[in-house]
């Protein structure tokens, strides 16, 4: 029953990845050090995705 949780935070994850990953290239205004608005939107989510990921896992 712990897997489907943990689950549904790597699926988060990797979308969370996915999404920023692919607005960073396509932006004139992002770089990994700076952020457009949607930009700290993307990497907000993205670091919110990953901290609730790690503390699922390690919550195991």
């Amino acid at each position: 029953m712990a897997a489907r949780p943990l689950a549904a935070h790597i699926a988060a994850y990797i979308a969370a990845i996915r999404d920023y990953s692919h607005h960073l290239p396509r932006c004139p205004r992002c770089t990994r050090t700076v952020h457009c608005p949607t930009g700290i939107q993307r990497h907000t989510a993205y670091l919110r995705t990953q901290a609730a990921y790690r503390a699922a896992r390690d919550h195991r």
